[in-house]
């Protein structure tokens, strides 16, 4: 079995940090991030309750994920998001069935109308999931306060894994202006913007500030 070098340990944290550091960004703004792969991680990291508790991150965390469920109008989001999920998922039977009457040469004029309705479907698909991430939106955007009050742990978290991304760096001998960061606030400490959210791109670009 290979064996690993001190240099990939230490780029495989690098890598788990950022990971944290996008998946609990995009928890304040109120967008999807997969929570157990996130407790898996801050497991796997081994993190220190200083100068955050995790377990008080991982609870807001989820007050945050909760908070569309408590709209009246979310049962109606999840079943737009089920049914897109359902839609997709029969989108990409079909494209299969019309690959292999294909390359079979059989039926070619079922195969034409196997792929034509798997467009419309995945179409259907694609606008009833926009849809729902706009009504979603909306829910987190009515209840501002409420998000900012979850995401100032959050926030303080992301501080503590920059500090420890910049130690990590320091390791590899990798500058910490050379890392670039996708995030959706630039509120942080020890970041500089370079470059804005723009009518192409809804984040910030940021780096660690050099000292």
């Amino acid at each position: 079995m290979r064996r690993v070098s001190p240099y990939d340990v230490v780029r495989d944290r690098i890598r788990k940090i950022l990971f944290l550091i996008r998946s609990l960004d995009r928890i304040r703004a109120g967008l999807y991030s997969d929570l157990s792969k996130v407790e898996e991680v801050i497991e796997e990291l081994g993190l220190s309750d200083h100068p955050v508790k995790w377990d008080d991150v991982l609870s807001e965390a989820k007050e945050i994920a909760k908070i569309p469920r408590k709209d009246p109008s979310f049962k109606n989001i999840d079943l737009m998001v089920r049914i897109s999920s359902s839609m997709t998922f029969l989108g990409i039977i079909e494209v299969i069935i019309s690959t292999v009457l294909m390359f079979t040469g059989m039926a070619p004029a079922l195969s034409f109308s196997l792929l034509l309705s798997a467009f419309m479907v995945t179409n259907i698909s694609y606008v009833l999931r926009t849809y729902a991430s706009s009504k979603i939106k909306r829910i987190y955007l009515e209840r501002k306060e409420e998000v900012e009050r979850h995401g100032e742990v959050l926030k303080r978290a992301v501080d503590s894994l920059l500090i420890r991304l910049r130690s990590e760096l320091k390791k590899i001998r990798r500058l910490p202006d050379e890392v670039r960061i996708k995030l959706m606030f630039a509120d942080y400490s020890n970041v500089r913007v370079v470059k804005r959210p723009s009518r192409f791109r809804r984040s910030y670009v940021v780096t660690l500030v050099s000292r």
